[in-house]
């Protein structure tokens, strides 16, 4: 999904998906499971704002949704929690079990991915850059993790959906394996906090709604018009850069980034995308808000009883 949330939601995820991974077996399509009881209304009508504010960076800007979103830190904090309840459980079946590295950059994620959403807006970052990312400080690579022994996954997911051990028996030498194995037990203690995803999802639903606002599209029309007096044929900012980055950055990328960013100040796109997101995520949250509060509920439960474990190891 391009320039939404999906960077910060892949490298957070990523890190719970390390412990799936680590099992040598997925974790099967609904992991980890959806806690909202109530089907999530994702789609209001299309706003048309009667006042757009002239904006010319993204910087500083927070979406409604931002409110409900679980912040880096605090994701990271539940997701080593979870894997030292995950390893605590390992262990009294006689596993050694190592959990992944959750240290990394996702700390300076905005979790709306706010810097590029609307594809790149800082003249002069992509006058040094173009399209890349600006550079970060070098992470350690985590080790290769081993392949689980067939006992030890039974352990580690026992009758989780798509684990392969559904129909199969949970016990383990004499011990009855927990409900989920022990990913399952480790989610139990530490609550549905971890799990929630409404207002991700809304976080999504609204930038793919606004891909087919009027408004922002006739902004896109006044966009790629200004892009065409430049010599370059896109039709939407969600289409730049239009070819795949090369590994450093080049002239004519630059040149393009250059245009690609002019060309936005000069159509107000973020302001006018930030605006009309705005109005949808405000619509998106207030027909979800009891289930949003309840996410929060959860958020600062789950958040606390992490604290808890990571304080006793």
């Amino acid at each position: 999904m391009p320039q939404t949330s999906t960077t910060f939601r892949i490298v957070l995820r990523s890190a719970l998906a390390l412990i799936c991974a680590t099992a040598a077996a997925g974790c099967g399509g609904s992991w980890p499971p959806s806690t909202t009881s109530s089907k999530p209304v994702l789609t209001v009508a299309q706003p048309a704002p009667s006042h757009i504010p002239t904006l010319t960076t993204t910087s500083g800007l927070s979406l409604p949704i931002e409110a409900y979103l679980v912040p880096p830190e605090n994701y990271t904090q539940m997701l080593r929690a979870d894997a030292e309840l995950v390893r605590q459980c390992m262990a009294r079946y006689g596993f050694e079990y190592t959990p992944p590295d959750f240290s990394g950059p996702e700390s300076s994620l905005s979790p709306t991915n706010m810097s590029r959403r609307y594809g790149v807006a800082d003249l002069s970052s992509v006058g040094t850059y173009g399209y890349h990312k600006p550079q970060t400080k070098t992470t350690r690579k985590p080790a290769a993790s081993r392949p689980m022994s067939e006992s030890a996954r039974l352990v580690f997911l026992g009758d989780s959906p798509g684990s392969g051990f559904e129909h199969k028996s949970q016990v383990y030498q004499g011990r009855n394996v927990p409900k989920g194995g022990c990913s399952g037990e480790a989610q139990r203690k530490l609550g549905a906090g971890l799990n929630e995803r409404l207002a991700e999802d809304i976080n999504d639903a609204s930038y793919q709604q606004s891909l087919a606002n009027p408004t922002v599209l006739a902004s896109f029309t006044k966009w790629s018009a200004c892009m065409k007096q430049s010599g370059y044929s896109l039709s939407t900012p969600a289409q730049a850069p239009g070819f795949t980055l090369p590994e450093a950055p080049t002239a004519a990328e630059i040149q393009q980034a250059k245009a690609d960013v002019t060309c936005k100040t000069r159509t107000n796109i973020v302001g006018v995308w930030f605006t009309v997101e705005s109005a949808i995520q405000q619509g998106l949250i207030a027909r979800n808000e009891e289930a949003l509060t309840d996410l929060k509920v959860a958020e600062q439960s789950t958040l606390k009883k992490a604290g808890q474990v990571l304080q006793k190891t």
